[in-house]
């Protein structure tokens, strides 16, 4: 499972252009939320538990159950920026 969550957050980073660490940093830059957003919506797809998605994000279940709320919200008001990220990181997934 630690093998399946480095193939998703080296994904994501490599589709939001940032490196690994900057998502599971704390920073609060918009563009790494939206990257740190997009991998636990891909690790929550990938059957990942909401708790084992925090223990291994260091963050609370409640929130990641936020950012999935969230997530979901913002995608369909069509939010470009997430959604760009998003496919970018599927992509990257289906091909390695």
């Amino acid at each position: 499972m630690k093998e399946e969550f480095e193939r998703i957050v080296n994904a994501v980073a490599e589709a939001a252009e940032l490196r690994p660490a900057q998502i599971l940093s704390r920073r609060r830059f918009p563009e790494i939320i939206d990257a740190r957003w997009v991998a636990v919506k891909l690790m929550r797809e990938e059957g990942f538990y909401t708790s084992r998605i925090a223990d291994l994000m260091q963050m609370t279940t409640r929130n990641v159950n936020h950012i999935l709320f969230s997530v979901e919200m913002r995608l369909s008001l069509n939010d470009k920026a997430l959604g760009n990220i998003l496919e970018g990181a599927r992509k990257k997934l289906r091909n390695r």
